[in-house]
């Protein structure tokens, strides 16, 4: 999965979000989200429904399996951090830490 993907993918983890509403909050275009909800719906990752009350409105919700791959990456992120820390001790994991939980795209206020 791409970064944008797995971006997305956070988005969405623990409640259903409009695909306005990701859109919205982002600054991939929308056009490019569009493709990435379709490719994560062909990947069996995300659903795609409509919003109730809403004739144009989509909504995107997590499936099982994205929740178990979206917890796996996780996992795997935390191993990675609890490597690093014994590698460069816990000042210097203190600067990696700030680094990994920069915004990896710039967020629309």
């Amino acid at each position: 999965m791409s970064n944008s993907e797995w971006y997305i993918l956070s988005r969405v983890y623990d409640q259903p979000v409009s695909i306005a509403d990701i859109s919205a909050t982002v600054t991939i275009s929308r056009q490019a989200i569009h493709k990435f909800i379709r490719q994560m719906e062909e990947k069996g990752l995300i659903t795609i429904f409509d919003v109730q009350g809403s004739k144009k409105l989509k909504g995107v919700k997590m499936t099982p399996y994205g929740q178990q791959c979206y917890d796996a990456y996780e996992a795997i992120k935390t191993g990675l951090c609890d490597e690093i820390a014994a590698a460069v001790g816990q000042e210097n994991l203190a600067l990696i830490i700030r680094l990994f939980q920069q915004t990896w795209f710039d967020e629309k206020q």
